[in-house]
């Protein structure tokens, strides 16, 4: 079994500030937008950030927020954006101030929010788990949700065909049935679902 060394922090469990979480609340759509995130667990205030949208040169985000509870820190990230794959459209990024990678989230460990690579000994949980442990977890991640899938494919409404073709959905779920070799009768169900 994988063991944690001394020292070494887990990304899953500490504050993030998520690109997709800021353009949700606006601040990539007005300049000088502000407002207050505050992270909490089990009811109790554990921190929180004032963020401002900034735009000079570039666009940025103003963050300022209470270190260890006095120590006031007040630093800018700059925002850029990259042509989507897709053809249109351009998405956001995130240009870490101390390693200055493009990301779409930022860690806070410590003083500063900072691209995952700025930590030195910032882990995720899994990456702890032993060999047989990451093998068992690939041969048992398909069963999850199969009985949604298998209730999705017989609830009232679901559409198997559209203008005599298969749909997305029905080849996505079939996929998933396939990745676990259930002895499901494809060719039934879709002759049952022809015939209503």
């Amino acid at each position: 079994m994988g063991r944690k060394g001394a020292g070494v922090v887990l990304l899953d469990y500490v504050d993030t500030l998520s690109i997709s979480k800021v353009k949700e609340w606006g601040h990539l759509d007005y300049i000088g937008k502000s407002s207050t995130i505050t992270w909490s667990r089990k009811g109790i205030e554990r921190m929180s950030i004032n963020i401002k949208t900034i735009k000079t040169d570039r666009l940025y985000l103003e963050l300022s927020y209470r270190y260890a509870g006095s120590e006031l820190v007040k630093y800018q990230v700059e925002i850029t954006f990259i042509n989507s794959n897709l053809g249109f459209g351009q998405i956001p990024y995130f240009i870490c101030p101390q390693t200055g990678k493009r990301c779409r989230k930022l860690y806070s460990i410590g003083k500063y929010f900072l691209h995952r690579e700025a930590f030195l000994y910032a882990m995720y949980e899994c990456q702890f788990d032993s060999k047989k442990v990451r093998e068992f977890v690939k041969v048992v991640k398909p069963y999850y949700g199969m009985d949604d899938v298998k209730t999705e494919l017989h609830s009232k409404n679901f559409k198997t065909f559209y203008n005599g073709t298969l749909t997305k959905r029905y080849l996505s779920l079939k996929k998933k049935l396939d990745a676990v070799d259930c002895n499901f009768d494809y060719a039934g169900f879709i002759e049952m679902a022809m015939i209503s």
